[in-house]
């Protein structure tokens, strides 16, 4: 096996090698099960070819045909060199060839037709023992023996023999090199003595000019045939691979090389592809060493077993590219080197770097990347696993999920901070970075470089607004959007969670431009292994731990570099003075090179210089207009660096000059009351901003000119804006107040007030129009505060914000409900507060309704009351405006448990929108829906029945079986059946319900649509109804986790799910399952709806429940808490305060309080019967309990014996 190892060794490194068993008939068992079974059986042994040539003396090149069809290729697995090695078995023996049969002309045949096969090294497997005559050819065709043997004394004894033997054979000399096998380092004295004794043996025999080597006894490899060369890993200490990589370097006098480890040099844009390079080569177990090159960098020429990659460096300066050169051995073209370039991209390298030492990756995916790379460096496949270490030794690629911009091509420097943050997060448990700084130093665009730099290393990267909280969860929500995730009511909630499961096994969430940072503290994600979280901002007091990176000034070096990137032939040092003069603060260098990119061309133009000549002499002319413009008197005063001031003045200046002339200047002063998030594209190219443009100059009118003036706003440094791929134009918020604090006060409010009348003409008269995924209002959203919406008294602006709310609030989401609330707090105080009311009560409606979707139900109703009054005064009560608020405001008394005055006023609106614009006006519709729940909650099922069928049929008529509406309210017609006490026709209806979904959601996706929910939820209630409990249980419990993750804890949909809950477990015999449920539901109720109806339904049902645990104290203080409630409440008469009276009478019968149970059982009856009907189960029910009560008055006996005696089970309903 010795051969064997050696044999993958060489061949790995490129070699092309013959192994030949001399010691056995056919290719050995360890060798032949590694084999392809694609491979062609060999046609001859060796014995064989040399019986034939003996016999048949052939031509040389027919001796080589024959050789090469004997060989067996051997190609394994984790070899990466293309071709592996061939072996030729000895074979059986015959008498008339073996040993001194092969005279010396038929040895140097074969010898020759050996050598002419173009093998780089043959590897004899000799014979074991010393009679075997095989040791005779072996001697008689070699150059070199290896003689193995442990270091016994007899070993090395019967090995001198075989030594003697062979040099009485060999036909010329040949080189003798002992080998001790199986050494036992553990010996000490006796591994001293037996070393000792081997040496003087071989003294005479062995070539002294080769170093002595020895293979060590590895227990592992004694039972095994394993080889150590493809098991270990090249860096393993003590084991067999390392020994027989020393022996291929002494048999090949340095030919092969054992790679321990490599450097691997890069500039930092190449510091992804450095990493996964390094952990690449990490794998095949050689040391790795990361370094940025720059000209600090210390070189050293790489030694025989080291290797230096250079990673597609960007064109480096000379001094840099000498020193890389200097790398290179003196005879470097005679040799390979052992330094390479990694060519990942068509960046140019030193000319003076060998081009043929090159490991090209370029277009190859990860896996042939990887294989080629290996190829190249002759290591063996990966032997340990990659480390999945989030954010780190990822192949280069793009993220899977990113929203990020697209890269800065003038970012420059940066490299140490960059790195600092890379550095701490992919090394310290603490994976959140904090980038602080005063403004306009660069932060963000520091995070941006971050991500395209090492956005390969995650799976998701995503940008998130950090300017205000609302802005920061619309962030987080979107990216729960884009995942298709449930968002349980609160998509920024599930889009973190997510995160932090594990689903995505890295990524990346960038907190941007955060102006509050304890508002923050509840939106980052906590504690994961999974991802890193890197945030911007001016402040450094943050609530949370967090490793802070300061963000200084450029250096003289980096400004300068700015500029030349704008200004490529400007001079070093023009470009040095202008960062100076610009105090090193990146926005203001960047305007100022933007400036002088512009003016360097126009005189280059007018004045005939060169390139070198404009920029030097429009620099000259910058500095002269910088230092006129410091001496002036600012416009307002600022506490901003005068710097950014004095740039942001001459960069307008130069717009005005440019084409589009003041137009250009008027959008960049809209865009200043405008959002920094970033602007759409579609508003800036709409007619409402071009009639603005056109107002300062007419040739802005055509469309084709908007672009022109985006891009020459772009050019100056202002905003950065790329038409090609259509992201919105950011203006940093810096430039944003510089711009507004050099205009006038009127001048601020005439563009003020044209942005915003932009903005609302732009904003569709319907909240969902626009391309797929992208709704205008969605881009709006953003706006509504930076341009001072919400103190407008435009009433095309009142209407944008009223509907930016509307669309809020569609979203059905946390984030959307609290934004809306925010617009609608501001609002209304500065509405409220002027003499304009115009919009004040739709206002109020829509904060009515955020309010109460957030669960603040009394301020919600509180404000439908207002906004009411405001309309029946303003516009009188038959008004169609004042007939739909007046439905609002229901739908709020009733969230508050008022079914009696909801009822008056749904009433109310029914009757007038009927009137006004007849039965089958959507709206009357909505408002027959509306009634029908009224008239439920009063517990009149009947005329719910007829409300409802009456829709139904209408909506059914004009729009078909499939309208979602009628689908909705056939769902709401299911429940009043179940209040009918018709449960088969309950049952009947939703399994129409469900047979018409079957075709209309025909792609049925993770979460099912909020009808299919519904009818779920009813399908459980009424199979419990019927009898059929277990299938009750089986079809809550599937339903309870999606609306859990659909709407949220505390929906009332959720709620109404978990109370079924609990109630099928109750039926099912689960009675302390069922209290844990029901508990956990009831507080929820109290937490959401205080003491409503429906809490003290499920208090009720509590009740019950502990009474089924034997807990009838607890049971008879709630239960008759909840009786007294409903009763003063909702009336004497109330289905909900009489099923409570049936209930606590069952637990006042269990504590032998007979008379009273009797009492409220009687007067129960009497009233299900006169409402009800003698037939409705409820009746039924309450009959056969009294029934009972009124025999245990007249036979007493123990008051556990309940059979026969049953609970109302009453169903929490929809709103």
């Amino acid at each position: 096996m010795a051969v064997a190892n050696l044999a993958v060794l060489l061949a790995n490194e490129g070699l092309r090698v013959l192994v030949i068993d001399a010691d056995g008939a056919g290719t050995p068992r360890y060798l032949r099960r590694l084999t392809s079974d694609e491979n062609p059986a060999p046609t001859a042994t060796l014995t064989d070819l040399i019986d034939r040539w003996d016999s048949s003396p052939q031509e040389p090149e027919d001796r080589l045909a024959d050789l090469m069809a004997g060989t067996t290729r051997i190609s394994l697995e984790t070899m990466e060199r293309e071709g592996g090695f061939d072996f030729l078995s000895y074979g059986s023996a015959p008498a008339p060839v073996l040993g001194s049969a092969v005279n010396p002309a038929a040895a140097e045949q074969l010898r020759a037709t050996i050598r002419a096969a173009g093998y780089d090294y043959v590897l004899i497997d000799g014979a074991r023992g010393t009679d075997s005559a095989a040791i005779t050819l072996a001697a008689r065709l070699s150059d070199m023996i290896v003689v193995c043997h442990t270091l016994s004394p007899q070993a090395i004894e019967e090995t001198v023999t075989a030594v003697e033997r062979i040099h009485a054979t060999a036909l010329r000399p040949v080189r003798i090199m002992p080998l001790p096998m199986r050494v036992d380092l553990g010996g000490h004295i006796a591994l001293r003595d037996a070393r000792e004794l081997s040496h003087q043996r071989f003294s005479a025999l062995a070539d002294s000019s080769i170093p002595a080597q020895e293979i060590p006894y590895q227990v592992d490899y004694y039972f095994s045939e394993t080889l150590a060369v493809i098991n270990e890993p090249p860096d393993r200490a003590g084991g067999l691979r390392q020994a027989y990589e020393r022996l291929a370097e002494v048999l090949t006098d340095g030919r092969f090389t054992a790679l321990a480890s490599v450097t691997v040099l890069y500039t930092p844009p190449y510091r992804d592809w450095a990493e996964w390079t390094g952990a690449c080569v990490e794998q095949s177990g050689v040391q790795v060493t990361l370094t940025r090159l720059d000209q600090s960098t210390p070189l050293e020429p790489p030694r025989r077993n080291q290797a230096i990659l250079v990673v597609s460096p960007p064109p480096l300066d000379d001094r840099t590219a000498r020193r890389l050169s200097s790398l290179l051995p003196s005879d470097h073209g005679a040799r390979p080197s052992n330094v390479w370039q990694v060519r990942v991209d068509d960046a140019a390298f030193p000319e003076a770097l060998d081009a043929d030492q090159s490991i090209d990756l370029r277009g190859l995916t990860e896996e042939s990347a990887a294989a080629e790379l290996r190829r190249r460096l002759h290591l063996t496949s990966p032997s340990l696993a990659i480390s999945l270490e989030v954010g780190t030794a990822r192949f280069p690629r793009r993220p899977g999920v990113s929203n990020t911009l697209g890269r800065n091509p003038a970012f420059v420097g940066r490299d140490e901070l960059i790195d600092q943050v890379r550095d701490h997060l992919i090394g310290h448990e603490d994976r959140r970075c904090l980038l602080t700084g005063d403004a306009g130093l660069g932060k963000s665009q520091i995070a941006l470089e971050y991500t395209h730099r090492f956005g390969g290393a995650y799976d998701l990267v995503w940008w998130v607004s950090g300017s205000t909280l609302g802005a920061a969860r619309a962030g987080l929500s979107a990216l729960s959007a884009t995942l298709g995730l449930p968002t349980g009511g609160d998509a920024a909630r599930a889009a973190l969670s997510h995160l932090v499961s594990g689903e995505v096994s890295r990524w990346l969430l960038v907190y941007d431009d955060v102006d509050h940072p304890v508002q923050l503290r509840d939106l980052l994600p906590g504690d994961s292994p999974y991802g890193h979280v890197i945030v911007t901002s001016r402040r450094n007091d943050w609530p949370v731990p967090m490793h802070t990176v300061p963000v200084e000034r450029f250096t003289l070096d980096e400004g300068a570099a700015l500029v030349k990137t704008w200004v490529p032939c400007i001079g070093d040092d023009d470009a040095r003075k202008v960062c100076d003069i610009a105090a090193r603060l990146p926005i203001a260098v960047q305007l100022a090179a933007a400036w002088l990119r512009r003016e360097a061309a126009t005189r280059r133009v007018k004045l005939n210089l060169s390139e070198g000549e404009a920029a030097h002499s429009a620099a000259s002319h910058f500095l002269v207009l910088f230092e006129q413009e410091a001496n002036r008197p600012p416009a307002s005063a600022s506490q901003d660096e005068p710097a950014h001031r004095i740039t942001v003045e001459l960069a307008l200046a130069s717009l005005r000059s440019d084409r589009g002339h003041g137009a250009a200047v008027w959008l960049a002063e809209a865009c200043a009351f405008l959002s920094p998030e970033g602007i759409d594209l579609r508003f800036l190219r709409s007619p409402q901003v071009r009639e603005g443009m056109a107002a300062v100059d007419a040739r802005l009118a055509d469309p084709t000119m908007t672009d022109v003036v985006l891009r020459s706003i772009d050019r100056h440094g202002l905003a950065r804006v790329d038409l090609g791929r259509h992201d919105p134009l950011r203006m940093h918020r810096l430039i944003q107040t510089l711009i507004r604090d050099r205009m006038s006060a009127e001048e601020r409010h005439a563009r003020n007030a044209e942005i915003l009348r932009a903005l609302a003409v732009y904003a569709p008269e319907d909240i969902t129009a626009g391309p797929p995924g992208r709704p205008v209002y969605a881009g709006l959203a953003a706006h509504v505060f930076p341009s001072g919406a919400t103190a407008s008294s435009d009433p095309l602006v009142r209407t944008w914000v009223i509907n930016q709310m509307r669309y809020l609030l569609r979203r059905e989401d946390y984030s959307g409900r609290r934004a809306a609330r925010q617009i609608g707090d501001a609002a209304r105080t500065q509405w409220e507060n002027s003499d304009d009311h115009t919009g004040l009560p739709e206002l109020r409606i829509e904060l009515s309704n955020a309010y109460r979707q957030l669960g603040e139900h009394r301020e919600a109703a509180d404000l439908a009351a207002a906004a009411l009054r405001d309309q029946a005064r303003s516009l009188g009560t038959k008004h169609p405006r004042t007939l739909i608020t007046a439905m609002d405001h229901a739908v709020a008394l009733r969230t508050l448990g008022g079914f009696d005055e909801a009822y008056t006023w749904d009433d109310a609106a029914l009757k007038g929108l009927r009137e006004i614009y007849g039965a089958d006006h959507s709206l009357t519709g909505r408002a027959m829906n509306n009634l029908a729940v009224s008239y439920s909650l009063r517990g009149d099922s009947r005329e719910a029945i007829r409300l409802a069928e009456d829709r139904v049929k209408r909506r059914t008529k004009m729009f078909g079986e499939y309208d979602p509406e009628a689908l909705w309210t056939k769902c709401n017609l299911a429940s009043y059946l179940r209040d009918s006490g018709d449960y088969q026709g309950s049952y009947r209806v939703l399994k129409e319900i469900q047979s018409y979904l079957s075709f209309i959601e025909k792609e049925p996706s993770q979460i099912s649509s909020p009808v299919a929910l519904r009818v779920e939820s009813g399908l459980a209630v009424t199979e419990r109804m019927l009898g059929n409990s277990f299938e009750a249980l089986y079809r809550d419990k599937a339903l309870i986790g999606d609306l859990r993750e659909l709407h949220g804890p505390g929906h009332l949909f959720t709620l109404m799910c978990q109370h079924s809950l609990a109630a099928d477990l109750y039926a099912q015999q689960q009675p302390q399952d069922a209290v844990t449920e029901a508990s956990a539901c009831l507080d929820t109720f109290r937490k959401t709806f205080g003491e409503h109806p429906f809490t003290n339904v499920c208090q009720m049902s509590l009740a019950v429940y502990l009474r089924g645990i034997g807990d009838l104290q607890r049971s008879r203080r709630l239960g008759q808490v909840s009786h007294e409630w409903l009763l003063r409440n909702l009336g004497p008469r109330h289905p909900y305060a009489l099923a409570a009276a049936v209930n606590h009478a069952g637990t006042l019968v269990r504590l032998d309080e007979l008379d009273q149970a009797f009492n409220l059982e009687r007067d129960a009856c009497l009233r299900f019967t006169d409402m009800l009907g003698a037939d409705h189960m409820y009746t039924r029910i309450t009959r056969a309990n009294a029934a009972d009560t009124q025999a245990r008055l007249a036979r007493p006996r123990p008051a556990a014996h309940t059979d026969g005696r049953r609970d109302i089970d009453v169903e929490v309903p929809a709103l």
